[in-house]
């Protein structure tokens, strides 16, 4: 018993010893000195009795171009191409779009689409099958104009997608109906002016 009560203080010790030898001693190459403080120029004191700075404001725009107003002129949209011709078997669609609020065309942030329609067991209903990534699709040209090329013969109605919603293309003769055709191989349907709910 005597004998480990001997060793143990002693092993402590040392330990103890080597810890305080190898800790101290002097500063190696490998440090970097702390850099030396720089002093921060302070401002001048103003005759402002506002201590902070001023917000900067930006300046607003005469005419904001969503909401068009008096003397507002839209920006050109892509030009007017020509129509295509129908292949065989197929046939060509194609009109001007309107805006059913501002009887103005339509053409801005929207697509198109030719989606087929569907016979349902009401005489008096159809059912269209929208499928945006399967059913053809076009943007409006500057003057509202749209041409579908190489469409299978069949009933279709028309699909305006807006930014946030979807619109059936209604009727030009009467914008209270939605407007559903029918296309046959070798003919190119003129719709002629039709209307959308958007904008």
């Amino acid at each position: 018993m005597q004998r480990t009560s001997f060793w143990l203080p002693l092993a402590l010790w040392l330990v103890l010893l080597t810890m305080l030898v190898g800790c101290g001693g002097p500063a190696t190459e490998t440090q970097t000195p702390l850099p030396e403080p720089t002093q921060v120029a302070t401002p001048e004191p103003s005759e402002d009795p506002y201590p902070y700075p001023y917000p900067i404001v930006p300046s607003m725009p005469t005419v904001d171009p969503a909401y068009p107003g008096p003397g507002y002129t839209p920006p050109p949209g892509r030009q007017p191409e020509p129509l295509p011709v129908p292949s065989e078997g197929t046939g060509v669609v194609h009109g001007v779009l309107y805006s059913i609020q501002t009887d103005e065309i339509v053409y801005d942030a929207i697509v198109l689409y030719l989606s087929p329609v569907i016979a349902t067991d009401a005489t008096t209903m159809d059912a269209v099958s929208h499928d945006p990534e399967n059913d053809p699709w076009v943007t409006p040209d500057g003057e509202g104009g749209f041409a579908f090329g190489d469409v299978p013969p069949g009933r279709y109605a028309i699909v305006v997608q807006g930014p946030l919603n979807q619109y059936l293309v209604r009727q030009g003769d009467d914008s209270s109906q939605d407007l559903i055709f029918e296309v046959e191989a070798g003919q190119t349907l003129d719709l002629g002016k039709v209307y959308t709910g958007y904008p």
